[in-house]
């Protein structure tokens, strides 16, 4: 069977927010198998670290866009049951927003496949199965984007006149599976991987 969703969840933090850190509370549903943390921010400078229950995630893929519309992926496998507290630290002090996603039945992850741009529709091609789940993070000048897939989470950030947006979808797997949004023809940037339920080695990296 192929990974399913479990639940999502997101930093609570207001629109406007500079961070240093984040913090927030992932509850799942069942008993995940993996976890993928979706982090967005304003700043190439501010790359972060993420923990998911005081355990050290994997840093699958970062993107950036041509206005600095910045993105990261974590992921990591096995992750403690239950409720679980998620933690970004950022080298600076960005304004940004993260979320998290728990999977059932997954044991392993694809390459990351980044992309950005200017256009009015982001989108990243990526290599998967029909044994497998696929999930991805886009950070957006702006806060117009519409999700092609299934759209998890979505949080409008930033100081006024500089608004971006972070997003988060889903889309079932196949062999070759177009993660995307529509928008205004803005800065953009955005990270799809695939969760497999092949081996349970965790495979990471950059096409």
């Amino acid at each position: 069977m192929p990974p399913t969703f479990d639940a999502a969840s997101e930093h609570a933090g207001g629109t406007t927010d500079s961070l240093a850190s984040m913090t927030w509370t992932h509850t799942p549903v069942g008993t995940p198998s993996a976890v993928t943390v979706h982090v967005t921010n304003n700043g190439t400078s501010d790359a972060a670290t993420a923990t998911y229950g005081g355990v050290a995630m994997t840093l699958a893929g970062t993107a950036n866009g041509p206005g600095d519309q910045f993105s990261m992926l974590f992921t990591l496998l096995n992750p403690p049951a239950g409720a679980q507290t998620v933690f970004v630290d950022f080298a600076g002090t960005p304004w940004g927003h993260g979320m998290a996603i728990t999977y059932l039945l997954a044991r392993g992850f694809g390459a990351a496949v980044t992309a950005s741009g200017t256009s009015a529709a982001a989108s990243v091609t990526v290599p998967s199965n029909a044994n497998a789940i696929v999930a991805d993070v886009m950070c957006l000048e702006g806060v117009t984007g519409v999700s092609t897939q299934t759209l998890r989470h979505t949080k409008n950030f930033g100081s006024a006149g500089s608004n971006n947006s972070g997003y988060a979808s889903t889309a079932a797997g196949a062999a070759s599976v177009v993660m995307g949004y529509t928008h205004d023809s803005v800065g953009w940037s955005i990270i799809g991987i695939s969760i497999e339920a092949g081996s349970g080695n965790q495979v990471v990296g950059l096409f």
